[in-house]
Formats: C-alpha cells, sequence, structure tokens
C-alpha cells in the first residue's frame, strides 16, 4: 500500500496529463477517456468557418489527450514493474495471464495482480477457495492497536477490493433490513442495534 501510494503521487507529479492515470490506478479502473471527445451539435445550420476550425482543433486535442494517455498508461506499467523485487517479478511471470497483462502493458491488471500476490490470494486456480478468503479478511479485518485511523481505512478499503475482485459486490441490504430498529426512510435516522451482546 506504501509502495502503491509513493508510485500514485509520483505519476501525478511528474506525468503530463498525470491526474488521468492517478485517478484510473487509484480506482483500478479504466478512466473513461470518451468524455475528452468533442461534441457536435447537430441543429440543422451549417457550421461557419471559425465553428468548423474550433471543431478541428478539439478533435487534434482529443487525439492528443488519448494518445498521451495510453503513453502514460504504458510508463505507469513500467514503472510499477521496476518497483518489484525479483522474487515479485518471478511470481508475476508464472501466473496465468501474465502474458495478455504484460502485452497490453496494463498497469490496472499488475497492480491488482500484485494485491492479489501479497495478499495470499492463489491466482484464480481455486476460486472457491479465493473468494472464501476475500469475505474472511473482510470480515475480520480490525484496527491494530497503535494503528492511525488513515492507515486503518487504507487497508479496509484493499481488503474490501479483494473482496469485489474475487466475490462481487456484498449485497448486505436485505440482512441489515432484519435488524431491530432499521428505518427505510431517506431522512437520516439513527438505527438502534439490540443491547444483547454478540
Amino acid at each position: 500500500m506504501k509502495t502503491t501510494a509513493k508510485i500514485l503521487n509520483y505519476i501525478f507529479a511528474t506525468f503530463e496529463h498525470g491526474k488521468y492515470v492517478w485517478e484510473s490506478l487509484e480506482k483500478l479502473q479504466a478512466y473513461d477517456i470518451e468524455q475528452w471527445r468533442p461534441v457536435e451539435i447537430d441543429d440543422g445550420a451549417e457550421l461557419g468557418e471559425v465553428e468548423k476550425m474550433i471543431l478541428q482543433q478539439e478533435e487534434r486535442d482529443n487525439v492528443q489527450r488519448r494518445n498521451k494517455f495510453e503513453d502514460n498508461m504504458y510508463k505507469a506499467f513500467g514503472l510499477i514493474l521496476g518497483q518489484c523485487t525479483t522474487r515479485l517479478v518471478n511470481t508475476l511471470q508464472n501466473r496465468k495471464d501474465w502474458k495478455i497483462i504484460e502485452v497490453k502493458g496494463d498497469p490496472i491488471n499488475i497492480l491488482s495482480a500484485i494485491k492479489e500476490i501479497t495478499q495470499n490470494f492463489q491466482d484464480s486456480k481455486y476460486p472457491i477457495i479465493s473468494a472464501h478468503k476475500a469475505i474472511t479478511d473482510f470480515f475480520l479485518i480490525k484496527q491494530g492497536e497503535k494503528e492511525r485511523l488513515p492507515a486503518y481505512a487504507k487497508r479496509f478499503k484493499c481488503a474490501q477490493d479483494m473482496l469485489e475482485q474475487h466475490s462481487g459486490k456484498m449485497a448486505l441490504r436485505e440482512h441489515i433490513k432484519r435488524i431491530e430498529g432499521y428505518s427505510d426512510t431517506k431522512k437520516r435516522s439513527i438505527m438502534r442495534l439490540p443491547t444483547t451482546s454478540w
């Protein structure tokens, strides 16, 4: 987690338009570059010379931004791989999906793979065991005695990511509705839990 945070800060500070790569790696989901596409207004009227020039410039900017984003993602892949120990690189290369990750140069997939390895997941050889471990790790996580809240929150988020990656989103809403004192109103209300010991 510490290494990932340092890599993300380095990318954000040094890469041109690094915030898009930073956001992709932070969320482990590729940034939506389609939102950069210029919007053509088709109201039936012909565009004037100035509007055409503006649209052409926006198209050029869009292509340049896309190319820079793809270059930055590939650079981020190299940066992440360069921070790995020889042992971790060997473990990555033994994965079934390594060739795909390597050919694409996808930093999101390599970060996900590193998370799995460092948290002792079984490379999808035993999906039920991986899902069980993710669920167990998530529900048994607790803050260390001298651990600060931000560090604990990061560990919690990491456990949540692993849970969702291996077993999907947890749908606990139906179980929560059965708790005495649950209120389904849109207003914020305090749910009083039973006072019996767990």
